[in-house]
């Protein structure tokens, strides 16, 4: 596995250096303190960051996402390995 690879046994965080986020009005604001890049993310993600950012298996998120949506666990997991994987390369989130 490199280090970009995600499965539904990562366990996930958001990095503790250089990041920082801030929840406004159901919205997660993230901001990158090395790129000084921010993004907005919302919805399900939005519902399970705070347990992202304090580390957590990309399964439980996934399954916590589809009890809380009432959405397929399949297409759930295989859109958060895609996200998670994406900021994994930005830098955003580590493997713990």
């Amino acid at each position: 596995m490199n280090s970009h690879d995600v499965s539904t046994s990562s366990r996930i965080r958001l990095k503790t250096d250089g990041v920082k986020w801030k929840e406004v009005s159901g919205t997660i604001v993230v901001m990158d303190l090395n790129s000084s890049n921010y993004f907005a993310v919302e919805g399900s993600i939005a519902s399970v960051w705070p347990s992202l950012a304090a580390g957590a298996v990309v399964g439980d998120l996934a399954q916590q996402i589809s009890d809380e949506y009432e959405a397929p666990l399949d297409a759930i997991t295989d859109d958060l390995i895609t996200l998670l994987g994406q900021l994994l390369a930005r830098g955003v989130v580590e493997h713990v």
